[in-house]
């Protein structure tokens, strides 16, 4: 469903329920809500099982990054690494042949991890077992290279539901809204999550009802 339907269905059964409708802008910040809410916790299925749902692919992003003081910065939209590959010489070591260059994936390992695997002759980072550190607003990778390739999962955009004021009641505007960016099977939910901070307990059937209440457009 696109942001007007959704709030159409919403609005619905909130009356169905003799609760008001709510200030749209208040609606907008349970949306983005509810959004996260549901991101978060396809994130935290994917750190168990480091599968990227099929929610979540829509979010999945890959861009390179240059190596900036031997930092990689994370781009303004970062959510949640999914991995990493370092662009490294790989055969510089190799005698008689030209050193080449190639994707290696890179290990991602906790900072206080960082300086055993530096300094360790069993599992030190080199050139074919790189490793990053995850802080705050950047990657640091080693063997430091010139560029990684970083696919992560991006924050959504924040869904919106945009409208023209009238003398009679707020109307939709299309063009200035934004729906949301997850599958249309997590829309339900959201709605339900929605419903919830209004403080209104649903029952599926309620929701089928109100459903095949609504007019068609």
């Amino acid at each position: 469903m696109n942001i007007n339907e959704a709030k159409d269905y919403i609005f619905a059964i909130a009356r169905k329920n003799q609760i008001g409708n709510i200030p749209i802008q208040q609606l907008n910040l349970y949306f983005r809500r509810a959004q996260l809410e549901i991101v978060s916790s396809l994130r935290d299925q994917y750190e168990l099982t480091s599968i990227v749902s099929d929610n979540l692919a829509p979010l999945v992003t890959p861009v390179e990054l240059y190596n900036s003081s031997d930092k990689f910065i994370k781009p303004d939209d970062y959510y949640h690494w999914v991995d990493i590959y370092s662009n490294l010489y790989t055969n510089s070591e190799s005698c008689g042949v030209d050193p080449t260059k190639e994707w290696v994936p890179v290990e991602l390992i906790p900072q206080n991890k960082k300086s055993y695997r530096r300094s360790s002759l069993i599992v030190s980072a080199d050139n074919r077992h790189p490793i990053a550190i995850n802080y705050g607003s950047y990657f640091e990778v080693v063997p430091t290279p010139v560029k990684v390739q970083l696919t992560y999962i991006r924050q959504p955009k924040n869904p919106v539901w945009a409208y023209v004021d009238t003398p009679q009641r707020p109307v939709y505007n299309p063009l200035l809204s934004q729906d949301f960016e997850l599958p249309e099977s997590t829309h339900q939910e959201i709605c339900f999550k929605v419903l919830n901070y209004m403080g209104i307990a649903t029952r599926d059937a309620d929701l089928y009802q109100v459903t095949n209440e609504q007019p068609s457009n």
